[in-house]
Formats: structure tokens, sequence, C-alpha cells
């Protein structure tokens, strides 16, 4: 058989064994790019240590519900749960912690957590959970009453009266931070190895994005808009959930309208399929 030889940057190989380098095509590394390289490999292993490897549970039964009476749930024998979190409902209108009380942090903003939604949520997650129920959470965020906590969370563009779940704020630089903040404690309090608050496996990212006109407010917006928004909301929420655990799950939410649209208007509403393929695409 003939000699076969491929190269790989400056590594040689030549039927199946490794040659050495070339010590002629080397380059010298900057102090600058060392250090930068140092750091890289750094926060690499920093996140692979936090992150929890354990693989995502399999179940005997696909019987589940949306989850509001948790008793009466486990008394039905289900295997997996879906519950509501509220990111809006997260947060304390307070703008400074007092001791003691849960924070949340990204980008150099801190906010105050509400920690009674909290505590509920653990009441919530953690009875299922022990059971080995797979906790699934609808990650929304609805219209506060609170001024500052409605500029924090909802999209900036979002119509001030309509609208049932919004699109978040990823846009603004505190409302975007907002966002990773709430998100990345979700995941740290729910999804890492530390279950002693519960454990969750599953985000679903919204609710029924393709009618965003009533369900991920933002606004009228194209198709195009709605994708590109929405893409950058996931994402986010993924490199949340994906610093602690690296087999819980992401989802999106659309609603039954696959290649037609729930509103006439095509600024309030767009085809499930349609913005489906160019969520796709930028993913």
């Amino acid at each position: 058989m003939a000699s076969r030889r491929r190269s790989i940057g400056n590594l040689h190989q030549q039927n199946g064994s490794l040659l050495r380098l070339k010590p002629s095509s080397l380059r010298p590394v900057s102090d600058a790019m060392r250090t930068l390289l140092l750091a890289c490999l750094c926060f690499s292993a920093a996140m692979l240590s936090a992150q929890d490897p354990t693989p995502h549970p399999a179940t005997s039964s696909p019987k589940g519900l949306q989850v509001q009476m948790i008793p009466d749930a486990l008394e039905l024998g289900i295997h997996h749960a879906n519950l509501n979190i509220r990111l809006n409902g997260l947060l304390s209108p307070e703008k400074e912690a007092k001791p003691g009380q849960l924070t949340a942090s990204a980008d150099d903003f801190t906010f105050v957590l509400n920690q009674n939604y909290v505590g509920s949520l653990d009441r919530q997650i953690k009875p299922l959970s022990d059971k080995g129920v797979v906790v699934t959470l609808i990650v929304t965020t609805s219209r506060s009453p609170d001024e500052r906590i409605r500029k924090l969370t909802i999209h900036p563009k979002a119509d001030p009266a309509k609208g049932t779940t919004m699109a978040a704020d990823t846009v603004t630089p505190e409302g975007r931070a907002c966002y990773k903040a709430l998100t990345e404690f979700i995941a740290r309090r729910w999804s890492a190895a530390d279950a002693k608050h519960g454990r969750v496996w599953g985000w679903i990212v919204g609710n029924e994005v393709n009618s965003h006109h009533e369900w991920h407010q933002m606004g009228p917006a194209t198709v195009e808009e709605v994708a590109t928004q929405y893409e950058d909301q996931v994402r986010l929420a993924w490199e949340s959930l994906r610093r602690h655990s690296a087999n819980a799950r992401v989802y999106l939410s659309l609603e039954h309208h696959w290649t037609a649209k729930n509103h006439r208007d095509p600024l309030q509403a767009c085809p499930g399929r349609t913005l489906l393929e160019l969520f796709a695409k930028r993913a």
C-alpha cells in the first residue's frame, strides 16, 4: 500500500504513526498570548470542575403533568412534572440586600432576590425530585406590578399593556445582566450536583413564542426579529444551565400553528415552522 501522509497544523502523521514537529515551523509565543491561553485554560477547567456530569435520568413511563397539587400528582404516580417559574417573581423590589438575603450577580450588577418565592419553589421541586420525578421548569416572565422589576425583566419594545408572558430584556445592559444572573441562580440552586433544594432536569424557555403578541410580547416584530431575540434568550439560558449540569436539557416552546400564524398581522404572530427554521440557522 502506498504511504499516506497528512498534516494537521504542524503535526504530521504517516501510516498511522505520529512524527515529530518540524522545529522550523514553530513560532515563538508572546507573553501576552501565553497569558491569554493560560487564562482560557483555567476558565475552561473551572467550568468543567463545577459541571455535574450526572446523566439525564431515564424513566419507565412518559406519564407526567403540569403540576399544581404535589401530593395529588405523586399519588397519581407521575414520572415527569412541569412547574412554572417566573423570572420577575424571583426579584425583590429592594435595591440593597439585607444581611443574609439571597442575591444573584452578573456583569458587575447584583440583584436582590425574593426569598419567599425561592422558598416556595424549593417546596415544590424537592418533594417531586426526591421521589424520582423528572422536573422541568417553564421559565417565563410576566408583567410585575413593580416598575423597577418590569424594566429589568421585560423586553424594552414590549407593549406596556398587552401580553400575558413577555420576551425577556436581553437588550439593555442591566436587563441582560439580570437575565443572566437569574438563570445562573436557577441553574446553581436546582441543577447542580448538590441537590439539597431539589433537582431540575430541564428548562422550557418562554411560552408559545410564535404567538408573540400574547405569549412572547416584544412589540410588533417580524419573524426574523423574533427568531433573533429568542435564540439569544435561549442561548443565555443554555449557557447558565450548562455551567452546572452537563446533561440537563433546554427546550423551545411553540404553539400548535405550524404552517399558519395565529394572527392576521405578520408582526404579531408567525408560523412555528418558519420560526424554528430561522432559529436553527442562527443556532
